[in-house]
């Protein structure tokens, strides 16, 4: 697999037990750097980790404490940190006039909430070691809308506004 050359470069990848994510994870691994998956699943995680020769760990993106938890343990397994994706992310559908309270808070708890709390904690690392990359993935929904999304894209365009 071609790409830019990692070698030494340690990356965590949220929401990566499968999808995007594991797909974010194979290629880091592809360009030789070391990769801990994180992920509420910690079975697909560690299933996912394995095909590729990462670490996993468990996150829930939701809870702080998951997080700084996780993050720590990642530092742990790999050594320290360069590179965050902060890609964990939850979708559900509904019409505008229907969205629950509950898959409001789901989509902006998950979606946002989790971006910045990965970001955060990462970020302070990377600013005390004096480096860091954080790449965070969103969507053309936080863009533009798509219909029944009405709250994904919201959330998603947070994650867009959070990172710009």
């Amino acid at each position: 697999m071609s790409g830019p050359d990692l070698k030494g470069r340690r990356a965590l990848v949220t929401g990566a037990a499968g999808g995007i994510g594991a797909a974010i994870a194979r290629r880091l691994r592809g360009c030789v750097a070391a990769v801990t998956i994180a992920d509420i699943d910690l079975d697909a995680a560690e299933v996912t980790a394995a095909g590729i020769g990462a670490h996993a760990v468990r996150m829930d993106v939701r809870r702080r404490a998951e997080v700084e938890a996780g993050f720590a343990r990642a530092l742990d397994q790999m050594g320290g940190c360069d590179i965050l994706i902060g890609n964990a992310g939850v979708s559900t559908m509904a019409r505008a006039l229907d969205i629950t309270d509950a898959e409001w808070d789901f989509n902006f708890d998950v979606n946002a909430r989790g971006v910045f709390h990965t970001n955060q904690i990462a970020a302070r690392h990377f600013v005390a070691e004096g480096r860091g990359c954080i790449v965070n993935t969103a969507s053309v929904g936080g863009r533009g809308g798509a219909p029944f999304l009405a709250h994904y894209c919201a959330s998603k365009f947070a994650v867009i506004g959070w990172t710009q």
